[in-house]
């Protein structure tokens, strides 16, 4: 359960980092610039956490899948970018993906 969590927590880092180093326009709004690399290091962070007692290739896909799910729904909110229908059928199966995932992922010990 740790994992999961670890994943979640990692994956909302993640697109934090995404959205702040946009805003951070190249590092000239220093702010926003150090905000993206702690997030960077704590989505690490958590990711190493997950990855002791799961496998890497389920740890990283899931990590990166919330990533971009989260990006792109940070982005969306904050920035005002929009989603088109296509990349609302694309969060869609990334949700399913994990689901088939978390039923299908074996541990890191028992594999």
């Amino acid at each position: 359960m740790l994992a999961w969590l670890s994943l979640l927590a990692g994956g909302v880092c993640e697109a934090g980092f995404a959205v702040l180093l946009k805003r951070s326009h190249g590092f000239e709004a220093v702010v926003p610039g150090l905000l993206s690399v702690l997030c960077a290091a704590a989505s690490i962070l958590c990711l190493s956490i997950a990855l002791r007692t799961m496998t890497v290739t389920t740890g990283y896909m899931i990590w990166t899948s919330l990533g971009v799910v989260g990006t792109l729904l940070i982005a969306r909110l904050t920035l005002g970018e929009s989603i088109s229908w296509l990349q609302g059928i694309g969060i869609s199966l990334v949700f399913v993906g994990l689901i088939v995932l978390r039923v299908a992922s074996p541990t890191a010990s028992s594999a």
